[in-house]
C-alpha cells in the first residue's frame, strides 16, 4: 500500500502544481474570461478536493503502515 500512497502523493502534487501554474498564467496575461481562464473558485475547489482526498487516505485503515 506504500506504493499506492506514494502514487497518490505524486498525482496530488501534479494536480495542484498544474492548477496554480494555470492560474498564475491567466493572471500574468490578464486573461479574465474564455476557455483558457481558470477562475479562483476552480482553484479553491481543486485544492480542497486534494486536501479531502489526503484526509481520507490518512483515515482509511487499509493505508496504515
Amino acid at each position: 500500500m506504500r506504493a499506492v500512497k506514494d502514487l497518490i502523493n505524486i498525482l496530488a502534487g501534479m494536480l495542484l502544481g498544474m492548477c496554480f501554474m494555470g492560474w498564475f498564467f491567466c493572471r500574468q496575461l490578464n486573461i479574465t474570461s474564455g476557455p483558457m481562464y481558470i477562475d479562483p473558485v476552480v482553484l479553491c475547489i481543486s485544492v480542497l478536493s486534494v486536501v479531502c482526498m489526503k484526509v481520507l487516505v490518512h483515515l482509511d485503515p487499509s493505508f496504515k503502515e
